[in-house]
């Protein structure tokens, strides 16, 4: 009898304080894809007292896929490294605790990259979904233009921040070893990586979930750090430091 494909979940978290409710909606949906088995491993960056009492909160809630890992608290970019390299399956998702994508696009982005063979599968929103908060507008906005214009150097992709993405275990793996931004920025750091490698990334369409907590996006952390990242990452593949060849073995 052949075993059922293992497919790996990380969720990178920070003082998330209904992360056991999302966790639990997430485990119902996931029980009824019963072709597959699931691991969720979340990733949390907080300081000790919250991550000791979320430890505690998972560990009696009788969840059945979920594991508790520590993060680095060096950022969302180093929690997912942490989770990638814990990670058992193939392939491995990473996304928000805020679940921002429909839970059936899971099963759906599985299947997707297996039939398509793709080396990694990524959900994007479309650009006006910030219309109402003209400040979140703009930043989207400036990043897409800098991203397409001077990291891609094209209309690759029109969003590379939503947090829903699958990879192939042995490409995150790679990624994560060429990774160097740790920040929120680690995304286009991933993609940047993939084309420089030339691999197939698959992209989707979708409609994000309302958002059901306030936005933690910082403005001023935004606009200091994301120029250093910005510059960091290019150079780093004019370089040729992002080629799949200087992963070790």
């Amino acid at each position: 009898m052949t075993s059922k494909p293992l497919v790996s979940i990380i969720i990178p978290t920070f003082k998330e304080t209904n992360l056991v409710d999302t966790l639990f909606k997430l485990e119902s949906f996931l029980q009824n894809e019963n072709h597959l088995l699931w691991e969720i491993l979340i990733v949390d960056d907080s300081p000790n007292d919250d991550f000791n009492l979320l430890s505690a909160t998972i560990s009696s809630s009788g969840l059945k896929y979920s594991k508790l890992l520590r993060g680095q608290q060096n950022g969302k970019g180093g929690a997912v490294r942490v989770g990638a390299s814990q990670s058992m399956g193939d392939p491995v998702f990473f996304m928000d605790a805020d679940l921002p994508v429909p839970m059936e696009k899971i099963p759906q982005f599985v299947q997707l990259q297996r039939d398509r063979g793709f080396d990694a599968v990524i959900a994007e929103r479309v650009v006006k979904r910030n219309i109402k908060t003209p400040l979140r507008f703009t930043l989207s906005l400036g990043l897409l233009i800098i991203q397409q214009a001077w990291v891609f150097n094209s209309r690759e992709f029109i969003d590379t921040q939503c947090g829903f993405k699958l990879f192939r275990r042995d490409v995150l793996k790679k990624i994560t070893d060429l990774q160097r931004v740790n920040a929120g920025l680690f995304d286009i750091e991933y993609l940047y990586i993939c084309i420089k490698n030339n691999l197939r990334v698959g992209k989707v369409q979708v409609i994000p979930e309302l958002e059901m907590r306030p936005s933690r996006l910082s403005i001023h952390k935004i606009l200091i750090r994301a120029p250093v990242d910005l510059l960091q990452m290019k150079w780093m593949g004019w370089i040729g430091r992002y080629s799949f060849s200087k992963v070790k073995t």
